[in-house]
C-alpha cells in the first residue's frame, strides 16, 4: 500500500527481496495453510508514475484496432514484474523494449512464461485499471447546424477526474503521510485542494454503499464499482450541502455524474462540523479481491495520485440548477457494467489542455546574523544558494500576472516555472532582495500587511532586525520590475482573536464577510493610492482559511489566493486553479538540495 521503507530503516535491497517473497506468498498461497483458507491477493502497491501511465495508455489507444493491439495493463504488469513494482520518473525503457518485441511477432505468454510475478501484477493492476479504458460512442455536432449530429465510435478513457471541468484544484503525493486525529495512522488517499462547493464527480459508475457522517471523513460518500473490485471514497464534503440531492444509499451512479460538493468537514464526533483547516476532497481507492477485505483488517488502499493526474484528460462538464443549487452533468454518459458494453460520452468532456507543475516557495525575514535564523528568518547567503540552485536547474520565476496571462490568454509559462513569495513586508527584504533578484534575473511576489506598513511609515524606525518597510519602500520595489505586490490583509496578521482571516467563534457569515471585505478593501485602496498597484491575489495570514471568504474575494475582484498548505500546484487554463495555491515554507537549518528534494522540484 505505501512504502514501508520510508518509515523503517531497512535497506532497499532487503525490502525488494522481502516484497518478492510476500508476493509469492499472498498470490500463490505457497506457505503452509489450512485447505479451507482462501487464496486471494492481500497486498498491492500501485506505483506507476504519470509518465509511465501515459506511455502505456498511449500505446494501447494508438494500437487499438491494428494487427498488434497492445494492452496497457499488460505493459505495466510486465514492467512491474521486471522491476519489483518500481517505475521510472520518466518514460519506461522496459515498456518500449517490450513493445518492440511484440511488434516483431513475439507473444506475451512466451515472453512472460518464466516471470513468476507477472500473473500477480496482471491481476493486481487489472483490479486498479480494469474499467479505465474502453470503447464509447460520441455525438459529434456541426456548430453551424446544431440540429445535425452523427455518432462515432471512439476508444479511450472512460473514467473521469473526481473534480468537475472548469473547477481548479491542486494536490501532491501525500499517500502514506502521518495522521494523528483519533489515533496515529497513515493517510490512505489523495487530498485535492479546491474551493468550497466545487462539484465532486463519480470517477466510474457503481452503487452508493455509504452516504453520511464519519468522524474522520466528515460528510462522505462510498461508491462500489459494478464489478465489485473498487471502492471509491470521497470525504470532507461541504457542511451545508454535502451530497447531490438525487443520492441515497443504494443509488446507482454513472461515471461523470455529480455526487457531492467539496468542503472541509470532519475530525469531529458531531455531525456537520468543519474541523479541517484547508478545503479539500479526500479521494481514496480501495481494492477488494475478497469481501472480507472491505471492512476487515486486510484492507488494500492504493496511491491514487498519478491516477488523478491521468484523469485530468477526462473531466466532466457540469451546469448548475439555480433552483436547487445542485450541479448536473452536461453530456449524457451511459456507464458500462461489464467489459463488453459501450458507453456514450461527448467529445467536449475531454480536456487535453496543457498544464504546468508550479512549486511556490515561501520566505519571510532575511537577516545576515545566523543567531536570528529560524523557521521564518533566513540568511541572505542561504537565500542565494536557493536562487542559484533554481537557476542552474533551469527554473524561471513567475508572478501572479504571469499565471493570469496564461489562464486568460494562453500566454505560455516557462517550461519550468517556480514562484518566490515573501510575506509580511520586512524592511530587510528591501535591502537584501533587490541585488539577488537582479543578479539571477528573477522576480518575486511580496505581500505586505497594511497596518505594519502604516505604523513604520509613521514612526520612521529603520532597524533591519524588526522594522517593516514603509510605503515608499514598497513603491520602490514595485517600480523596480523585480517585485509584484499582493494583499496580505490590512490588519488581520494576528493569532488572536481570529487566527488570521478566520472567523471568531460564533460569528455569523454576514458579520464575518463584512469584516473581511472592509479589511481587504482598506489594503487594496492603500496599495493603489500609495504604490500604484491593485493586487489580484490575497495571501491568507497563517494560512487561516474560512469557507465564507471565497465569496468576498471574488466580489472584490481577486483572481487568486495563497494558502500555507505545502503542495505543488497544477496550473491549467481553468481560472479555478489559482485559488488556494500551495506554498512550501523555507526554514533555516536544511540544505538547499534537501529542501528542493522535499518539493520534488527537480
Amino acid at each position: 500500500m505505501y512504502q514501508i521503507s520510508k518509515y523503517l530503516r531497512i535497506p532497499a535491497y532487503f525490502m525488494a527481496f522481502a516484497f518478492m517473497i510476500m508476493l509469492f506468498t499472498v498470490f500463490t498461497g505457497a506457505v503452509e495453510s489450512s485447505s479451507e483458507e482462501k487464496k486471494y491477493i492481500k497486498y498491492v502497491e500501485f506505483n506507476p508514475t504519470l509518465p509511465v501511465l501515459e506511455q502505456a495508455l498511449d500505446y494501447d489507444i494508438s494500437s487499438h484496432g491494428t494487427d498488434c493491439p497492445l494492452n496497457w495493463i499488460e505493459l505495466l504488469a510486465y514492467a512491474a514484474a521486471k522491476s519489483g513494482g518500481t517505475f521510472e520518473k520518466k518514460r519506461s525503457k522496459t515498456i518500449d523494449t517490450l513493445v518492440e518485441r511484440l511488434r516483431t511477432g513475439e507473444q506475451l505468454p512466451d515472453i512472460t512464461q518464466d516471470m513468476p510475478y507477472y500473473a500477480y501484477y496482471r491481476k493486481a493492476y487489472g483490479a486498479v485499471l480494469g474499467n479505465f479504458l474502453g470503447e464509447y460512442r460520441v455525438e459529434v455536432y456541426d456548430e453551424t447546424a446544431p440540429d445535425r449530429k452523427r455518432v462515432e465510435s471512439r476508444y479511450g478513457l472512460t473514467c473521469f477526474s473526481p473534480i468537475a471541468y472548469g473547477f481548479g484544484f491542486s494536490h501532491y503525493e501525500d499517500f502514506g503521510n502521518a495522521r494523528s486525529y483519533g489515533y496515529r495512522r497513515v493517510h490512505l488517499g489523495n487530498d485535492l485542494m479546491g474551493s468550497i462547493g466545487t462539484p465532486v464527480i463519480a470517477v466510474e459508475g457503481g452503487i452508493v454503499e455509504a452516504l453520511g457522517w464519519n468522524q474522520y471523513g466528515g460528510w462522505r460518500i462510498g461508491i462500489r464499482s459494478f464489478d465489485g473490485q473498487r471502492y471509491y471514497y470521497y470525504a470532507h464534503l461541504r457542511r451545508d450541502h454535502p451530497f447531490h440531492s438525487s443520492l441515497d444509499e443504494g443509488s446507482i451512479v454513472n461515471a461523470g455524474d455529480v455526487i457531492g460538493y467539496l468542503g472541509m468537514t470532519g475530525y469531529s464526533t458531531r455531525e456537520g462540523v468543519n474541523n479541517i483547516n484547508v478545503p479539500h476532497l479526500h479521494f481514496g481507492l480501495q481494492l477488494i479481491f475478497d469481501e472480507s477485505q472491505k471492512d476487515g483488517v486486510n484492507q488494500i488502499w492504493v496511491d491514487a495520485y498519478a491516477l488523478v493526474e491521468l484523469l485530468n484528460r477526462n473531466r466532466s462538464r457540469v451546469v448548475r440548477d439555480e433552483a436547487t443549487g445542485d450541479y448536473y452533468r452536461v453530456y449524457h454518459f451511459a456507464d458500462r457494467s461489464d467489459t463488453e458494453s459501450a458507453v456514450t460520452v461527448s467529445l467536449a468532456d475531454q480536456d487535453t489542455s496543457a498544464s504546468y507543475r508550479l512549486p511556490i516557495l515561501m520566505y519571510h525575514s532575511v537577516l545576515p546574523d545566523p543567531q536570528f535564523s529560524g523557521k521564518y528568518v533566513l540568511p541572505p547567503a542561504v537565500l542565494e544558494e536557493d536562487l542559484r540552485y533554481l537557476s542552474e536547474h533551469g527554473y524561471d520565476t513567475v508572478t501572479v500576472a504571469d499565471l493570469l496571462a496564461y489562464v486568460d490568454n494562453g500566454t505560455p509559462l516557462p517550461e519550468r516555472p517556480v514562484m518566490l513569495t515573501f510575506d509580511d513586508g520586512y524592511l530587510n527584504n528591501c535591502v537584501y532582495l533587490p541585488p539577488l533578484m537582479e543578479k539571477y534575473g528573477m522576480r518575486a511576489v511580496l505581500s505586505p500587511v497594511g497596518k505594519f506598513t502604516d505604523d513604520y511609515t509613521a514612526n520612521g524606525e529603520r532597524s533591519l532586525y524588526y522594522a517593516m518597510a514603509s510605503w515608499d519602500d514598497l513603491r520602490a520595489l514595485a517600480e523596480s520590475g523585480y517585485f509584484e505586490l499582493q494583499n496580505h490583509s490590512y490588519n488581520l496578521h494576528a493569532q488572536s482573536p481570529r487566527h488570521g482571516a478566520k472567523r471568531r467563534s460564533g460569528e455569523s457569515d454576514e458579520a464575518y464577510q463584512a469584516m473581511l471585505a472592509a479589511d481587504l478593501s482598506a489594503m487594496q485602496n492603500a496599495l493603489e493610492n500609495r504604490c500604484g498597484v491593485r493586487p489580484q491575489a490575497f495571501v491568507y495570514p497563517f494560512g487561516g482559511v474560512d469557507e465564507a471568504s471565497g465569496a468576498v474575494l471574488r466580489a472584490l475582484g481577486f483572481r487568486a489566493s495563497f494558502s500555507c498548505s505545502e503542495h505543488v500546484n497544477t496550473i491549467t487554463r481553468d481560472p479555478q486553479c489559482l485559488w488556494l495555491l500551495g506554498r512550501y515554507n523555507r526554514p533555516y537549518g536544511i540544505r538547499t538540495e534537501d529542501f528542493m528534494a522535499k518539493l520534488a522540484i527537480d
